[in-house]
């Protein structure tokens, strides 16, 4: 192959580093590998309606390409992919990604065999040093450790930029906290004052408790946490976010832990049920996102934070010294380096709520209404590369860690009328918010009863009932603790039961412990199918009716809908069978997606025994049963042969332990058959009312 053709280069002045055999003629001239010629940093190639082109070449090319030692371009992108000691599948995808502009950095990215998707900044070492690609933009190295001074400084510059320049960060909204703790500009007269006057500006701290006992208020410490707190008595991460708070002239500071008073239920009911508030109207939130527990410094130890440190990429024989840097990319977005707090289920509210949220990660970033900053310099998709999920047309991205700007934008403004609101709370609130932990698991609704108050002011008309909505709850019912993904195809069950006693109705999601996916389809899909199920009556008690978004105590659904008898066979892998007069020789069969393991339950009176959820972690034993299927949802695809594919969502119930007229939820069971076949079973589905609690 030939690699190489001609092309003029600017000199870059650097002859006496530059190596003579490789400037052909000696005038100024060099050679452009045929590999990269449609992608230099200097002339990029059509933009092809993409902000940054991206060329794909393949690994073994550049590798041929740098091994001539005449193309600068490919021997940097293959020292980056040498120096972060990139490894490609044999037989495998081994195509390197590459973008760039003038006076920028690069970013090449690949599939790497043991670490995944990878990505690289590359930029040059600073502005005013000769670089190897003369074409080549800076970029900010990141600190040794995030408490360093040069930081403090910096974010006290994106607060005035972001108080100067952000009307809507400036709107006071949200609810004042009882207490507060007066922490002032220096390192004693700390004290927790009950008193808050409503002009205060307070910093809060989101952090994790950790397993070890935190600092707490309690009813027998109040008085002492009101006369004075010194500062010896804090935790390293208490003593951090009073730092980080007076760095920013902030006087005042809250802490659940300490200003709540933890054994009051009174107390403890009343504030975390305005805890959304109480982080929407902070000032600022400091996020302790790297610490684990309360005992962590987190301004001088960010686990992971080394793995994103600039490395030389050398450039010789083109230059001895070639100042370019090449880093892994500090993308948010992605889930390579997962903090503790991004696992923990108050969190989720407390990013989404806040007004300026500081996060000491890997690295320090600033989210605010305004928009996002990192400390490397980057913005919130600050890999070119990375084709993260996003919600269409809002740019919700990866709720995982979830896009606060964006959640804003969407709650201060009226959604186009195609835009789903009901799918995206399932799909993109409570899913990702399922998957994180808690310590109390009983406060599984009251963790999101912030998100869910700006929710209902957006849809004030639709009733919020334990996670449902009742305007869509047809389709908020089609949850499953199971993945329906190919490697969980045997059905078992993905969660278990509370054992924190009664949660929530059993048709709720929030009835269960473990992440939650749907199954539901989005209305303006291609196929959305058709609810066969309507639900005639839905209620839901508050445990308190000055806590609407909390605990429950009951509810209930009215269901009318096609319905059926079935048996649930678990020995190992659940099953329903529907049978048919037509068909009494070949019942239809189809896996379950169980909510929870089953065991057999005593019913109400002499009804005898049925089935029903479980708290064993696993499934105990085979269990045999009769249940009743109801259809909720149908669906229709051409297979292959174009023959038709009918695709049936079935609510599996059993009669209820808890009252006699009643059934409970075990799951959900899909039956997908040509459409001839599964029509003669479902002859013997017949228009039926059950009440399900």
């Amino acid at each position: 192959m030939n690699f190489f053709l001609r092309r003029k280069r600017k000199n870059t002045g650097a002859s006496s580093t530059a190596v003579e055999e490789h400037v052909p003629g000696q005038e100024g001239e060099d050679e452009v590998c045929q590999t990269c010629f449609n992608w230099t940093l200097r002339v990029p190639p059509p933009k092809d309606n993409r902000p940054d082109p991206v060329l794909k070449l393949d690994f073994g090319a550049i590798a041929a390409s740098k091994a001539t030692g005449r193309c600068r371009y490919c021997h940097v992108i293959n020292q980056c992919l040498e120096q972060f000691e990139a490894k490609f599948k044999p037989g495998g995808n081994n195509t390197v990604s590459i973008t760039g502009a003038p006076n920028k950095s690069f970013f090449v990215s690949w599939d790497d065999e043991k670490n995944g998707y990878t990505s690289l900044q590359v930029y040059r070492f600073n502005a005013y040093c000769e670089c190897a690609i003369e074409e080549l933009g800076p970029a900010r190295d990141m600190e040794n450790i995030v408490g360093c001074p040069e930081l403090l400084r910096m974010i006290r510059k994106w607060l005035q930029y972001c108080e100067g320049n952000h009307p809507k960060c400036n709107q006071i909204q949200g609810t004042l906290p009882r207490r507060l703790i007066y922490i002032g500009l220096e390192s004693e007269g700390w004290k927790l004052i009950q008193d808050v006057d409503p002009d205060t500006r307070y910093a809060a701290l989101s952090h994790c408790w950790g397993e070890e006992s935190s600092f707490t208020t309690s009813k027998a410490t109040l008085q002492d946490r009101i006369k004075g707190i010194t500062q010896a008595e804090l935790p390293a991460t208490f003593q951090n976010a009073v730092t980080v708070a007076q760095a920013l002239g902030l006087e005042y500071l809250w802490i659940d832990s300490l200003c709540i008073i933890q054994d009051d239920n009174s107390d403890w009911n009343h504030e975390t049920s305005r805890m959304g508030g109480i982080y929407e109207r902070a000032y600022v939130t400091i996020a302790a996102s790297s610490s684990s527990g309360d005992h962590i410094d987190f301004l001088n130890n960010s686990p992971g934070r080394s793995y994103y440190a600039g490395h030389d990429i050398d450039a010789w024989p083109f230059m001895s010294t070639s100042y370019i840097v090449g880093r892994p990319v500090h993308d948010v977005r992605q889930t390579k380096h997962m903090d503790p707090l991004t696992r923990r289920a108050w969190a989720f509210q407390e990013r989404l709520m806040s007004r300026r949220f500081l996060s000491y990660s890997t690295a320090l970033t600033w989210t605010c209404r305004g928009g996002f900053v990192c400390e490397c310099g980057l913005d919130f998709k600050a890999d070119p590369l990375f084709d993260g999920p996003s919600y269409p047309g809002l740019e919700l991205s990866c709720f995982e860690k979830p896009d606060m700007p964006a959640f804003v934008r969407l709650m201060d403004q009226d959604p186009p009328p195609s835009f789903d609101l009901h799918y995206l709370w399932y799909n993109e609130i409570v899913q990702p918010y399922s998957r994180r932990e808690l310590t109390k698991h009983s406060d599984r609704l009251p963790a999101l009863s912030g998100v869910v108050k700006r929710f209902h002011e957006k849809i004030p008309h639709d009733n919020y009932l334990a996670g449902l909505w009742e305007q869509d709850i047809t389709r908020g019912l089609l949850w499953t603790t199971t993945t329906t993904t190919t490697t969980n195809e045997s059905g078992g069950p993905g969660g278990h039961l509370p054992e924190d006693g009664y949660r929530a109705p059993s048709w709720s999601w929030a009835s269960v412990e473990g992440p939650i996916s749907f199954l539901s389809p989005h209305q303006k899909a291609p196929n959305p199918g058709i609810f066969r199920t309507s639900v005639i009556e839905a209620q839901c008690q508050p445990e308190s009716m000055d806590i609407p978004y909390g605990h429950v105590s009951d509810g209930f659904l009215r269901l009318k809908g096609p319905a059926t008898l079935a048996s649930l066979t678990i020995s190992p892998t659940p099953t329903v069978s529907l049978h048919s007069k037509e068909f009494k020789s070949s019942p239809i069969k189809d896996n379950v997606w169980l909510d929870t393991p089953v065991q057999k339950l005593r019913l109400p009176g002499d009804c005898g025994t049925a089935i029903g959820r479980s708290h064993h972690p696993k499934q105990q034993q085979k269990v045999k049963a009769q249940v009743t299927c109801v259809v909720l949802h149908d669906s229709f695809e051409v297979a292959n042969n174009l023959s038709v594919i009918s695709r049936r969502l079935l609510l599996v119930l059993a009669p209820s332990a808890r009252r006699e007229d009643a059934f409970e939820r075990l799951g959900i069971v899909q039956l997908g058959s040509p459409t001839g076949k599964i029509q003669g079973w479902y002859g013997e589905f017949k228009e039926k009312e059950l009440l399900v609690i």
